[in-house]
């Protein structure tokens, strides 16, 4: 007999988690299929649920582990799958604000579609982003990790009380942009080292952000790099240096809408490379998949590595 764990943010996406799982459940007693429900109980729960409920079904025939919610409840819930050192195949519902890695990879929002076809798709190896310092894996991120002024943007939205009822309302990237002055207002610019592919070490002064990505989107929708594609092998750096509030207003509707960024100003360039270093001057925000921290004089390593999903597209 087919079984589904589910793993639910049951506050994700201001509390699409709950409709979320109440459509899966629905579906998997029209379709004869047994579950389990696990939910999230504190702030970080998700990674150590997540490795209980992959290390105690490992072995069971006709599985899947299916994570419910959005880019933050999937970026905890694969930290705590690399930090195992196991690689047990999991799936992914969307149920969040930003959604970012579904509108990257297509996946379905449709609880029947994704009920009627985990245990038809196949089994694929997907890329995503290693950040580890001296001390071993810092941060994993399957859409991006960016360090200064985006990830100051997450940190005021995170912080934005309006955030779950704009989230209700399927309004999550406007919160996003309507942080950008203020984050800009607040900003501070730093310098780093950084090489590409064990190359030249070359250092960048005035960055506002340097964001490494692999999937298109950030922020909730905002196609940050249009050419990026799923196991492309690739990560894709936009660095933004020396930039003014002018710039901002110029490049932000091709941001939005032209995605034709990169085009328009030196100030804003995209590098491209298989694995960074970079070492980053003085304190600053950085954000996995939108989730912040604080950092300070700190070196990263960013590389690819690839952990195995049934995925259901669109």
């Amino acid at each position: 007999m087919n079984s589904i764990s589910i793993l639910v943010y049951l506050n994700a996406g201001g509390e699409h988690g709950k409709s979320s799982v109440a459509r899966l459940q629905a579906t998997c007693n029209q379709r004869n299929i047994d579950f389990k429900v696990y939910t999230t109980k504190y702030p970080k729960h998700t990674k150590i649920l997540i490795q209980e409920i992959a290390l105690k079904n490992k072995y069971k025939e006709n599985h899947r582990i299916v994570v419910v919610g959005g880019d933050g409840t999937l970026n905890e819930a694969m930290y705590g799958l690399h930090s195992l050192k196991e690689k047990i195949p999991i799936s992914y519902f969307p149920s969040g604000t930003g959604n970012d890695f579904a509108r990257s990879l297509k996946l379905t929002a449709d609880a029947e579609k994704f009920i009627d076809n985990i245990f038809k798709v196949d089994l694929e190896n997907l890329e995503f982003i290693e950040v580890s310092n001296e001390r071993g894996l810092a941060y994993v991120a399957m859409n991006g990790m960016g360090i200064g002024f985006d990830a100051l943007i997450s940190h005021l939205t995170n912080q934005d009380k309006k955030k779950n009822i704009l989230n209700r309302a399927k309004m999550g990237k406007m919160i996003y942009i309507s942080k950008i002055l203020a984050a800009f207002r607040n900003r501070s610019v730093f310098d780093a080292e950084i090489s590409v592919d064990n190359k030249e070490v070359y250092k960048h002064k005035n960055i506002l952000f340097a964001s490494f990505m692999k999937n298109q989107y950030f922020g909730g929708g905002i196609k940050i790099i249009p050419d990026a594609h799923k196991n492309s092998g690739l990560i894709y750096l936009a660095l933004a240096k020396y930039i003014s509030a002018k710039d901002i207003l110029r490049l932000l509707p091709h941001v939005l809408k032209t995605g034709k960024h990169f085009e328009k100003t030196p100030k804003f360039t995209k590098i491209i490379g298989k694995e960074f270093t970079i070492n980053v001057s003085g304190e600053n925000y950085l954000q996995a998949d939108g989730e912040t921290d604080k950092i300070k004089d700190t070196k990263f390593n960013i590389k690819l590595a690839t952990y195995p999903f049934y995925l259901v597209e669109e």
